[in-house]
């Protein structure tokens, strides 16, 4: 019982995909096997046949099979075999195109059927869950500015009002003041506030079918967070990345912002961590709208990769090209040290606006940095071969460097 079980699965196995050599096989087993095994394949053996006779330019190729047929069903059956395939071949290439279409229509027509059932069940539901009227705590009705219309007016605009509040609670940040108020002394409040973005800036997404998500250290970031964190500045680590997810999350716990955040900075150098859900969203982008964090933005730097995250205070971004996870990589060094030697980290500077306006005409700020600092270690080596030439420059500060000599 369990060979034929199987003998009959593989045959309807071969029977979907390829019908021309289960036709043969079963012409064979017919002709050889036992007769326990003649059922099976005389009824898979009619199928295949079948399946070739609907086909025009196949079906004169199996009339050898005929006679075996006769031998095998009952005339009855075998005349239901050859009505079936005669239809199919007698049917012109316009009757067939009609038929085609006749079928897409078909489909067509169901398809919108669902589609209509579907968005006349969502429609109901929102209008019987979202308005329905308030109730309070026991569970008594509540009036609101809905409840003197009529009863489908009212249930329609709390329905609308509901959609309304859900959309603008998908786009806009979860609240209106992202920090809180400034330290009050005795505290130190540092003067200027450092938003930085985690995803391409301070780590790399990366992933494989063996871990799936991993988030790679960019090399120096435990000293970037040293060099920039508080008391320097008020480090506020800002990232389009999901702080934790739901039930219905694709990654784990392990691998969202927060618990990266966390290893990164264990000691708690960044202030204040904000995710996606602190992000404004604007055509299918998360923006980080830095009106919203209670900071003068005159004091406030925004350090990204991705000019739309930063689109609505441009003027308060310093862009830097994105990490890719290159291990030789020194740009967060570079980026401390132009930070933190600046006039910026004293927190002199009345407006850091145009400082960074300056450095948005450079493709890779860092870089120029690097170079100029190279030009004054030169310049400087310069001076201690040449000790007749006096070399003066201006207090080092973000923006344009000028240097004179003086004999």
């Amino acid at each position: 019982m369990l060979v034929i079980t199987t003998t009959r699965q593989g045959l309807y196995l071969l029977l979907q995909l390829q019908p021309a050599s289960c036709a043969k096989l079963c012409e064979m087993l017919l002709l050889r096997c036992l007769p326990s095994f003649r059922p099976i394949c005389s009824s898979i053996y009619s199928r295949s046949l079948s399946h070739f006779l609907r086909q025009p330019h196949f079906g004169a190729q199996f009339g050898v099979h005929v006679t075996l047929l006769r031998q095998l069903r009952s005339p009855a059956k075998l005349s239901t075999i050859f009505e079936v395939g005669s239809s199919f071949a007698s049917k012109t290439k316009d009757d067939l195109k009609r038929e085609h279409s006749a079928n897409v229509q078909r489909n067509t027509r169901i398809g919108l059927a669902c589609l209509l059932a579907a968005f006349s069940g969502v429609a109901a539901f929102v209008i019987v869950r979202w308005g329905a009227p308030p109730t309070d705590e026991l569970g008594n009705q509540v009036e609101d500015e809905f409840s003197h219309l009529p009863f489908v007016k009212q249930r329609l605009l709390r329905s609308w009002k509901e959609c309304r509040l859900f959309e603008q609670y998908i786009k806009e940040p979860s609240r209106e003041k992202l920090l809180p108020e400034q330290l009050k002394e005795p505290y130190y409040q540092p003067p200027i506030t450092l938003v930085v973005e985690l995803s391409g800036v301070l780590v790399h997404p990366e992933w494989t079918y063996q871990t799936g998500w991993r988030f790679k250290k960019r090399p120096g970031v435990e000293h970037f967070i040293q060099q920039v964190g508080y008391p320097h500045f008020e480090l506020v680590i800002f990232t389009h990345e999901p702080g934790l997810l739901g039930c219905f999350a694709s990654r784990p716990p392990s691998q969202t912002a927060h618990p990266i955040i966390e290893s990164l900075d264990p000691t708690g150098l960044a202030m204040y961590r904000l995710y996606r859900d602190a992000t404004k969203y604007v055509k299918g982008e998360h923006v980080k709208d830095l009106s919203c964090l209670n900071r003068d933005l005159s004091k406030v730097i925004l350090i990204d990769w991705n000019p739309k995250a930063s689109q609505l205070q441009p003027e308060n971004t310093l862009l830097v090209p994105k990490w890719d996870g290159n291990d030789q990589d020194t740009d967060l060094v570079d980026l401390a040290a132009l930070l933190t030697v600046s006039a910026i980290a004293a927190g002199d500077v009345a407006d850091v606006r145009p400082i960074l306006e300056y450095y948005s005409t450079m493709a890779n700020p860092i870089e120029e940095f690097r170079k100029k600092r190279r030009r004054r270690g030169a310049l400087r080596i310069r001076k201690e071969r040449q000790p007749g030439i006096k070399i003066c420059k201006e207090v080092f500060q973000l923006g344009p460097h000028r240097f004179r000599v003086a004999h």
